[in-house]
Formats: C-alpha cells, structure tokens, sequence
C-alpha cells in the first residue's frame, strides 16, 4: 500500500489494512495500523540494543502500532476482543506482515531518502542559476520549444545510452550495444562537482517527485514556523516525520557548509594572488 505524505506526518492516522492471504476472502478481518511516533520507536531501538530480539522488536512494534481489528474470529465463530494479550491469536506469519507494515509507515522508505537528497542539491544549484538559465530548467514551456531536447535530456529516464558506432541507434537503458557489442555512450550527462561520480544521466528536473517536494517545503515551513506538525510534543511526533526533518536538514545544511568550505578556500587563494 501507498500512504500519503501528509497522513504520516499525523500521529493519530489509523490505516486500514488486510492481510495479503485474506484479501480475497469475502469474510476478511481488517487490521488497524498507524505509524509509530518517536519516543515509540526509540523504546522498540533499547529493547533491541538491550536485548539484540529481532523479535523483540517486532513485538514492541505491533503493541504501538497496531490499534485495532475487525471481523477476528477463532476457528468455531467465536469473535476475539482486541486487547494486546491477544497478540498471539494471530498467526506468525501475519504477525511479520503487520510488523513490516507498520515499519512502511514509520520509516521514510530508501527511495524517498534519494529523493529528498537530491530536492536539497538541485535546489542548491537553482538558487545560483541566472534568470535565463533558469528558464533553461523550465520543462513546460522551453522543452516544448525545443525539438528533441525531452531525448537529449533524457527526461523520461527510459533513454539512457546510445551507440556513438552504429549510426540508427535508439537511446536505451542497455550500456552495451545489441548490434556491434561495444560500450555505448551516455545520452545526458549534468555534473554538479569534479568529483568522479557526482553527476546525474537524467533531466534533473524529471528526477524530482512531488512528495520529495512536497515533503521538503513541509519541513522547511514547520521548521521555519518553530511548531511541530498537529500539535505534539516532540517526542510525540511520528518517526517518519522526524527522520524526514533530520534528513532535508542535514542534507541542506552539509550542501551549505561545502558552499562556505569552498568560498573560504576562495578567499584565500584570492589573498595569496
């Protein structure tokens, strides 16, 4: 399942969920999820750090995170109450599957964590751009005005490479070529360092996702607003918004920091001439 940015920022989401080999039962039971808030996850962490139980872990998790169920019954009929000391009816495997999925909505997930790295980079890079050049970066308006440029750029990400040997080739994700056998060249190429793999193959633009940018103009206005997302105290606020925060921040403020490192370096080097 997909959760949206904005449910997870919010404590007091309640997820419904059906177990994968329930789904197509008519007389299915639904479980009630919701992502674990920071002072949550950290107990789950010491009781694992204390204990070094995988299980452990889980079973503190489901505590936290698992809020209800409907339609549960034992074999004859008869319907469980929901209480923790319950737990147990639930068969192992469901128990993993709950588990994970509570760890889905409390963990940014690796995918988002790219992402919100490279919102931070590219909006580092557009903060430097003249205003011409950042019409450049306007896909709407100056891709469509220029022919070929969506496959020059790259921007759908399904043209990677293209053979410089064999003169009809079609841009790919394959590095080598189907019909000669050598290695192809990359279509697009932007480098944001001289550093050897500090570089994208892809419309920088194209790579950007709305929830990384959504998720990233939240951060920045709570953080600039001094308050938490729906009126919790610190450790009350889910980890997913927590680690979203300590990672848009950080990225942002490592970015800054190589910025000053390289002015200073400037500066000197300027000093010495």
């Amino acid at each position: 399942m997909e959760y949206s940015i904005m449910a997870r920022l919010n404590p007091d989401t309640i997820y419904p969920y059906i177990c994968e080999d329930d789904r197509d039962n008519d007389d299915y039971t639904t479980f009630y999820l919701k992502a674990l808030t920071l002072i949550e996850y950290r107990e789950c962490e010491e009781l694992y750090s204390d204990f070094h139980s995988i299980g452990g872990f889980g079973l503190r998790s489901l505590k936290y995170g698992l809020k209800g169920w409907d339609n549960f019954t034992y074999e004859n009929g008869e319907v469980i109450p929901f209480d923790f000391k319950n737990i147990s009816a639930i068969p192992y495997k469901n128990q993993l599957e709950l588990y994970g999925e509570i760890m889905k909505i409390s963990e940014p997930d690796e995918e988002l964590v790219n992402e919100l790295k490279f919102v931070a980079k590219w909006s580092s890079v557009m903060d430097k751009l003249d205003e011409n050049k950042l019409k450049q970066w306007d896909c709407v308006e100056y891709c469509s005005q220029k022919k070929g440029l969506q496959k020059s750029r790259n921007c759908e990400g399904n043209g990677t490479y293209i053979c410089k040997y064999c003169k009809d080739d079609v841009p790919d994700n394959n590095d080598v070529c189907e019909e000669c056998g050598k290695k192809k060249g990359l279509v697009f190429k932007y480098r944001f360092s001289d550093q050897a793999d500090d570089y994208i193959t892809r419309c920088p633009v194209g790579i950007l996702t709305s929830r990384s940018l959504k998720l990233t103009n939240i951060v920045n206005y709570i953080d600039n607003s001094k308050s938490l997302p729906f009126n919790k105290g610190a450790m009350e606020q889910t980890y997913f918004y927590y680690m979203a925060r300590s990672i848009v921040l950080s990225e942002q403020n490592s970015i800054l920091k190589k910025e000053m490192d390289q002015m200073k370096k400037d500066s000197e080097k300027g000093r010495r001439k």
